[in-house]
């Protein structure tokens, strides 16, 4: 099974943003990689090829279930896990945005030091699905 080693997270947010990076590289031992908005997020992936990208719903210029499709059709975009990040928890938006292509939805808010063990959780999981 492959380790789990770069992720990228795209949150507008400089707050959270600030939360993720030290929850993930510091604790966590990751290789992340930090973007603003959903546009920086298309143009870095090719160049940082995260493992796994975590996507806030609520992003300016292009939501995070209309950049979902966009980053499946990058090359190796169906070898990511995608997880959707929102702050509106129900049963019904989570099962939409698995149905978007989504690999994992993580509401927030979320316990920063439970979020390297979540992340590896996912991705082990997705890890055994393929």
């Amino acid at each position: 099974m492959t380790m789990l080693e770069r992720i990228m997270v795209v949150e507008d947010d400089p707050d959270i943003l600030d939360i993720f990076e030290m929850s993930l590289a510091m604790l966590g031992g990751f290789d992340v990689t930090l973007c603003e908005n959903a546009r920086e997020a298309l143009e870095r992936i090719p160049l940082s090829e995260p493992q796994l990208i975590v996507l806030d719903v609520m992003l300016p210029e292009l939501s995070g279930p209309d950049a979902l499709p966009m980053i499946r059709a990058l090359p190796g975009g169906s070898r990511r896990v995608i997880v959707i990040m929102t702050a509106r928890a129900s049963a019904q938006g989570r099962a939409a945005y698995l149905d978007l292509g989504a690999d994992e939805v993580l509401f927030k808010p979320f316990e920063p030091t439970e979020l390297p063990g979540v992340l590896r959780a996912v991705w082990d999981a997705r890890q055994q699905r393929a």
